[in-house]
């Protein structure tokens, strides 16, 4: 389901900016993946069971840079770069864990009616 703003991390969001007007390129972004089972998945029923979330903080700029690589399979042929800041990390029973972050691609599109 769609996380309510209200449960959103309060520090999400962007860290600096090249210009002071609002756009999402030039400007460097912590954004929060929140991994886990979603009602009415696909996934084998082991995976996620616990109900358990992951909530990983990633720092990444977002460029107006045309991707270079083959067209995303979620956003297509017109796509730009997204370039991580760093690894991320979080904390789990077994203390602090890295995951290595790569870039990829990103894309607005107007929502489909």
């Amino acid at each position: 389901p769609a996380q309510d703003a209200a449960d959103a991390p309060d520090d999400a969001g962007a860290l600096e900016t090249e210009d002071p007007g609002p756009k999402l390129t030039s400007a460097t972004w912590k954004v929060s993946l929140n991994v886990g089972r979603e009602q009415g998945t696909w996934m084998p029923e082991e995976w996620a069971a616990s109900g358990a979330r992951l909530l990983l903080p990633v720092v990444c700029e977002f460029s107006a840079e045309p991707y270079p690589g083959e067209p995303e399979a979620l956003v297509g042929r017109a796509c730009f770069r997204v370039r991580p800041k760093g690894d991320a990390t979080f904390v789990s029973v077994g203390g602090t864990t890295t995951v290595k972050i790569e870039g990829g691609a990103w894309a607005v599109q107007p929502p489909k009616p």
